[in-house]
């Protein structure tokens, strides 16, 4: 029984989705994505690693509870040219926790993929926005398809010689105009390389970089609907699991997701005391997740970019960030006590329900300095 003087420990039992980038670089410049806002606006961009030190820190600060790992987020793991020891802290200090990485497939080699067979990875996510070569090599600028196609038959032959089922493959793709003929196609690549899953991102468009009306909420309605279609029935066609497509609603059901979101603000009672999760909020990432960046700054999910962090691992124990101020408010944020910055209403984990028209306009993005 708790009492006042044994209070129970708000970490036990916890076990999180973490998520680490070893370095703040990628080798291309897609037409989306921030990192090609450093080139626009004329920003230094160079490579930050992870100290390997900073690295087991982290490990050793979660010791007990890493749910699962992910080696990557919002850069390209394989530019760090010392990936192979992370590799081994990860194999000395969570060998039975699920394992992911998210890559663009373009700098893997047979060492890598050898070395990340042997760590024990689950997933590997292959970032891939065209399943031709013309779409691919428009979006992905620096990218080239066929040497994509390369590293993921590479990728297989290793994986065959080692006989291991995995890392299972799975490709991700950013939806937008520029891909949404390519979708259907997608499925059909993913039965020749072997991939066991396809997902689905909607475009978030940041300012400066143009592709606001590369979003599928200027596409034609009707069009959308038909290639999500056809997609869903050739993935049942070739027993391939397909991510949720989500559709783009009218401005109708946009207006009742609107009134139906108020409503249940204004019934949740405001507390004090920092509520817990409910079916009723929308992102549970900041009970969840908790991700680093090679500066050894945190964050509570990989959509954070330029919002205050939570706290500094390098600095303070993750003990004293995952109980501290900044987390706290944020939970309660989430559970309806207090108004929902910018940020976090913005997003499509908030729109889970629904997509409409806040989730693609323009967001402003200042970027971190390298």
């Amino acid at each position: 029984m708790e009492t006042s003087e044994n209070p129970r420990d708000p970490l036990e039992g916890l076990r999180l989705r973490v998520v680490l980038d070893t370095t703040t670089i990628c080798n291309l410049r897609c037409r989306q994505c921030f990192h090609s806002l450093y080139h626009v606006r004329g920003l230094r961009y160079r490579q930050n690693e992870m100290p390997p030190a900073l690295f087991e820190k982290i490990l050793d600060d979660l010791a007990g509870h890493v749910g699962s790992l992910i080696l990557s987020c919002s850069a390209e793991p394989f530019t760090n040219s010392d990936f192979h020891r992370y590799l081994a802290i990860v194999r000395r200090r969570v060998p039975s926790v699920e394992k992911w990485i998210a890559t663009n497939g373009l700098l893997l080699t047979e060492a890598l993929a050898r070395d990340l067979i042997e760590t024990g990875l689950d997933w590997m996510v292959v970032s891939i926005d065209g399943a031709r070569r013309e779409t691919y090599n428009a979006i992905r600028v620096g990218g080239d398809f066929d040497r994509l196609m390369s590293r993921l038959d590479l990728f297989n032959r290793v994986k065959a010689e080692m006989g291991s089922e995995r890392p299972y493959l799975r490709f991700n793709v950013t939806l937008s105009r520029a891909n949404l003929d390519d979708l259907p196609l997608f499925v059909d690549l993913a039965r020749e390389k072997q991939a066991a899953e396809v997902t689905f991102q909607h475009l978030i468009p940041f300012r400066g970089l143009n592709q606001k009306r590369e979003t599928l909420f200027y596409e034609n309605r009707r069009k959308v609907r038909e290639v999500f279609d056809r997609t869903r029935e050739r993935a049942r066609q070739l027993n391939v699991r397909l991510g949720d497509l989500r559709e783009i609603p009218t401005p109708l059901q946009c207006f009742g997701d609107l009134l139906a979101d108020v409503a249940r603000r204004l019934l949740t009672p405001v507390s004090s005391v920092e509520p817990l999760p409910t079916e009723a909020v929308a992102c549970r990432q900041p009970w969840q997740t908790v991700a680093f960046t090679p500066r050894a700054i945190v964050a509570p999910c990989l959509n954070w970019l330029d919002e205050p962090p939570m706290g500094n691992i390098a600095q303070q124990s993750f003990r004293e960030i995952w109980q501290g101020e900044a987390y706290r408010r944020l939970r309660a944020e989430l559970s309806g006590a207090f108004p929902l910055r910018r940020r976090c209403a913005e997003c499509l984990q908030m729109a889970r329900r629904s997509v409409g028209r806040h989730t693609f306009e323009e967001q402003d993005l200042v970027p971190y300095e390298m």
